[in-house]
């Protein structure tokens, strides 16, 4: 996995990290 060079708080980041922890909670929320 190459590590790439983001812009902190650019929109792609923090798009996908919304939704990569949006599925996270949702899937830990299903397990309970």
């Amino acid at each position: 996995m190459k590590n790439l060079y983001i812009e902190p708080g650019s929109p792609w980041q923090n798009g996908y990290v919304d939704s990569f922890n949006a599925r996270f909670r949702e899937e830990c929320l299903d397990r309970e």
